[in-house]
């Protein structure tokens, strides 16, 4: 069995949660009222970051942020 090192250290991770707070708070804020647009970029939004958080490279990841 072989052990992999975490892709990303803890302050990353941390500043990673804070960015996508962020983002969801601006969307919410951007797109007030209107819902179909709201849903749509925090769908696109958690995508993004879920697709960051399945890189094995840090530095591809923040190339790609």
């Amino acid at each position: 069995m072989t052990t992999t090192a975490p892709a990303f250290t803890s302050a990353q991770r941390q500043r990673a949660a804070a960015l996508y707070r962020s983002l969801i708070r601006t969307t919410r804020d951007l797109f007030q009222g209107d819902q179909r647009a709201l849903l749509a970029a925090h769908l696109e939004t958690r995508s993004r970051f879920l697709a960051a958080l399945n890189e094995r490279e840090a530095a591809k990841s923040a190339a790609g942020v």
